[in-house]
């Protein structure tokens, strides 16, 4: 079988672990708890300044890699909504879409230029706002409170989708990259002087499976939308040339052990 299917469209296709990552930039929009900044203190060091890890699953993990106990109700000061933007709607934007979602923030925007992926927005999450990057700057600022979105979540990893983030972004905002560039880009500081933003960078992290497995189980997460086509392992080669080739409306493709 020819060998002709990019590192880009492989690693795309591990979408939700991504996705995962990416949405952990909306936590930005909370300020930190009490619990979690003794947590985090506890993480880092340990005795004579050796890291702390947990045992997890038979596994020896950082403990950072441990989630915090959930803040009682009686100890939460206030609570923040946010703005969200998730830039691309590709089978990673979609998976960080479902787990934005998860998060219930008070408004959720998507910008992609794909119409077909437009249209798909549009018929599955008919309360998610779309616009397209070329009026996605002007549309978020119409649709924000802060002058711009509290968190950006860059998943679409085009030429100008990078500046398009931290463009859409507002003062103090999170701008999380999950996306995988072809090249490297450019970060202009004289550009966004003044916009204090904190950047998250992130990938294909595996740490989070077993929540999202978890999530799935629970119909918390329904991934079963995104499915547009099925093969047969023995075509598995087929599937990934649709798969990057883009064609057919080909979201997420379903490799089945038949023949």
């Amino acid at each position: 079988m020819k060998n002709d299917v990019s590192r880009r469209s492989f690693l795309k296709g591990a979408g939700l672990a991504a996705a995962a990552t990416a949405a952990v930039g909306i936590s930005g929009c909370a300020p930190t708890s009490p619990t979690e900044a003794k947590d985090d203190a506890l993480a880092s060091t340990v005795g004579g300044g050796a890291s702390k890890t947990i045992e997890l699953n038979g596994q020896t993990l950082p403990a950072s890699m441990a989630k915090p106990d959930p803040v009682p109700e009686d100890e939460i000061a206030s609570t923040i909504d946010c703005d969200v933007l998730v830039i691309g709607a590709g089978p990673t934007g979609i998976c960080t879409l479902l787990c934005v979602l998860l998060k219930d923030p008070r408004r959720i925007i998507v910008c992609e230029k794909s119409p077909e992926r437009i249209r798909f927005v549009r018929e599955h999450y008919p309360d998610v706002l779309v616009t397209e990057p070329e009026a996605c700057r002007d549309f978020v600022l119409r649709h924000s409170d802060h002058g711009g979105a509290d968190a950006v979540l860059e998943v679409a990893g085009a030429d100008d989708t990078f500046r398009l983030a931290w463009e859409c972004a507002r003062p103090n905002a999170v701008v999380t990259v999950a996306a995988l560039y072809d090249r490297p880009q450019t970060l202009p500081l004289p550009d966004m002087y003044g916009k204090n933003l904190t950047f998250r960078t992130g990938g294909v992290d595996g740490c989070d499976c077993a929540e999202i497995l978890r999530l799935i189980g629970q119909g918390k997460i329904d991934t079963m939308p995104l499915i547009t086509h099925r093969f047969p392992l023995s075509r598995i080669g087929e599937a990934y040339r649709l798969f990057e080739s883009r064609q057919d409306g080909v979201i997420k493709v379903a490799i089945e052990n038949r023949k």
